[in-house]
């Protein structure tokens, strides 16, 4: 399923719903928030709140029930600048805990946001990141050749200790490769 997701302003957590109205399966994504904090559909102006309860129909009689009227949400969690979505129905316990990258904590370190948008499981994505020679050889882009070793030009990996200052010994490890370019493209 898709998911419409709104960043609030508010402090509160995103609201993350199933991107289709149960009224007319209109993208609820192509909708507003409301005064009320509700996502509400452009096609009838139904409105949900972020447990996925319908708040108002406008077109309702007056004593109509909302009850059945409700749709699918998630949870959904910044976290460092990223945005999670665990698409289990909302409530659903226990959750896993939200990865956390301790080098965007750090300001030694550099980062760049994204949005991608992938229709696939995260841990391919990450396989396919951290393998050097995938991007050369399944995407045939020169510019990946930065990150391709060989038996001519090997990667070199470095484990050594990092020190904690406040405790005056090693409590932790780096390990920083690296790797000489060389076309392999011809």
């Amino acid at each position: 399923d898709d998911y419409a997701v709104v960043l609030r302003s508010d402090g509160q957590p995103p609201l993350a719903l199933r991107d289709a109205c149960p009224h007319r399966l209109a993208a609820l994504s192509e909708g507003r928030l409301t005064e009320q904090g509700f996502l509400q559909c452009a096609y009838h102006g139904w409105a949900f709140d972020d447990s996925g309860a319908c708040k108002a129909i406008p077109q309702l009689p007056a004593g109509g029930s909302l009850a059945s009227a409700c749709t699918r949400a998630a949870t959904a969690v910044v976290s460092q600048g990223i945005l999670w979505l665990h698409p289990a129905p909302r409530g659903t316990a226990p959750l896993p805990e939200v990865p956390r990258v301790p080098e965007m904590d750090d300001d030694r370190y550099k980062w760049s946001p994204a949005v991608r948008d992938l229709p696939i499981d995260y841990s391919l994505l990450v396989e396919n990141i951290l393998d050097p020679d995938h991007g050369l050889f399944a995407h045939q882009l020169p510019a990946f050749d930065l990150y391709s070793a060989s038996p001519d030009a090997p990667q070199r990996v470095t484990v050594r200790a990092v020190e904690d200052e406040a405790e005056d010994e090693a409590a932790a490890f780096a390990i920083e490769s690296r790797v000489a370019a060389w076309a392999k493209l011809t």
